[in-house]
C-alpha cells in the first residue's frame, strides 16, 4: 500500500468562542443562592461541551474510497484480476506554529473476484509541511503492515517455498515496511518521492510519482481529470520472505517498473462525494510471468498470468470530510 498521500484536507469551519457565556452562568449561579431560581444546569454546560468537541474534532480530515478494477498491480507487478478494494483515510493536524504537522493512519484492503488472495494494508505517520511562497513542501515518515488474511496458514505450499500460481497464494503472510517521503506541490501540480524498506523481505524500494488536475469547470462545475506517472525501484535480498519452508533459501532479485494512470472525476454539489472512472497502464523489467528470481536467476513463484506490461481500468467512489 502507497502512504496515505493523496488524502485532500477538506475546508474546516473555524470555531467560533462566545466570549460572553461566562456572564449569564455567573448570573444563574447567584440567583440560585438567593433562591430565585431552581438549581438545575444550565445550557452553557451543553454549549461547552459541543464547543469543547467541535475544537477537538476540526483538525481531523477523512475519506472513505471503495470502487472495483480490473487488475490489482502493485509496484509494477499484477496480482489479482478482477478485484474490489475500500481504502479509509485519517488525518489529524497537530497544533503548531511556523510548520504544519499532521498524523495520520488508515486502512486499504483488496478483496480479488478472481483468485484466493486477499490484502489488506494499515499505516500510520507522520507529515511535516510548510508553505514556501505557495508552494507546499512535505516530508512525512510512517510505517506500513503488510497482511494477507486468508493465508493465516504460511506453511501450507508446496515443498521448496514457491508459490502455487493457481491457488494466488503468498509465500508468507505478512511483512512490516517503513517510509520516508518527500513531496511538493504548486496549484494543480504535485511531485512525489518515497523510499521504503521491509524487514521481513529486506528490500528496498524507491519511487517517483508526478500529477496534474485538469479542472474542467468551464464545461461542468465539479469535472477534472487527473494524470499521473510513476517510476520505481525494487531491490530485495529476501523476496520469498522470512517465513519460508526450513532449507530454502534467500531470494535475490531486483527490477524496475514504470506507470501511468488518467481519471475522470466529478464532484457532486451538495454532499463531499466525488465519483470517478480511469485507465491504468503499467510495465516491469522482470519478463512475462516471472514475480521473482533466484540468486542464480531461475524462475521462482510465477503468478497465472502476470505480465510484463499490463492495461487496465478501474471505477471508484470517495467520500470526504
Amino acid at each position: 500500500m502507497p502512504p496515505l498521500r493523496h488524502v485532500r484536507r477538506s475546508a474546516r469551519r473555524p470555531v467560533r468562542r462566545r466570549a460572553g457565556a461566562i456572564l449569564p452562568a455567573a448570573g444563574w449561579l447567584a440567583a440560585a443562592f438567593a433562591g430565585a431560581l431552581p438549581v438545575t444546569m444550565p445550557p452553557v454546560a451543553a454549549t461547552a461541551r459541543a464547543q469543547t468537541a467541535e475544537m477537538l474534532l476540526a483538525p481531523l480530515s477523512m475519506a472513505l474510497q471503495t470502487g472495483t478494477e480490473g487488475k490489482y498491480v502493485y509496484r509494477g507487478k499484477e496480482h489479482a484480476e478482477l478485484n474490489l478494494r475500500t481504502r479509509a483515510d485519517l488525518e489529524y493536524a497537530l497544533p503548531t506554529t511556523s510548520v504544519g504537522s499532521a498524523l495520520y493512519g488508515g486502512a486499504f484492503a483488496v478483496t480479488p473476484l478472481e483468485g484466493t488472495l486477499n490484502f489488506v494494508d494499515y499505516a500510520a505517520g507522520i507529515r511535516l509541511s510548510k508553505n514556501l511562497s505557495g508552494q507546499e513542501v512535505a516530508v512525512q515518515v510512517g510505517w506500513i503492515y503488510h497482511s494477507f488474511p486468508n493465508q493465516n496458514d504460511h506453511d501450507d505450499r508446496p515443498a521448496g517455498g514457491e508459490q502455487w500460481a493457481l491457488a494466488n497464494r503468498p509465500l508468507y503472510n505478512r511483512s512490516h515496511e517503513f517510509v520516508l517521503g518527500l513531496s511538493t506541490s504548486v496549484r494543480n501540480f504535485s511531485a512525489e518521492g518515497y523510499a521504503y524498506y521491509d524487514l521481513n523481505l529486506e528490500q528496498w524500494v524507491f519511487e517517483a510519482d508526478i500529477g496534474y488536475i485538469y479542472e474542467l469547470s468551464s464545461l461542468l462545475n465539479g469535472l477534472a481529470v487527473e494524470v499521473r506517472g510513476y517510476a520505481g525501484y525494487v531491490n530485495a535480498f529476501a523476496a520469498n520472505g522470512d517465513q519460508r519452508a526450513a532449507g530454502v533459501a534467500k531470494w535475490r532479485n531486483d527490477y524496475a517498473y514504470l506507470g501511468a494512470s488518467a481519471d475522470i472525476s466529478y464532484q457532486l454539489r451538495r454532499v463531499p462525494v466525488t465519483i470517478g472512472a480511469g485507465i491504468r497502464y503499467s510495465w516491469n523489467s522482470d519478463g512475462n510471468a516471472s514475480w521473482t528470481t533466484s540468486a542464480a536467476g531461475a524462475p521462482h513463484n510465477r503468478l497465472a498470468g502476470n505480465r510484463a506490461d499490463n492495461l487496465w481500468w478501474g471505477v471508484w467512489v470517495r467520500l470526504t470530510h
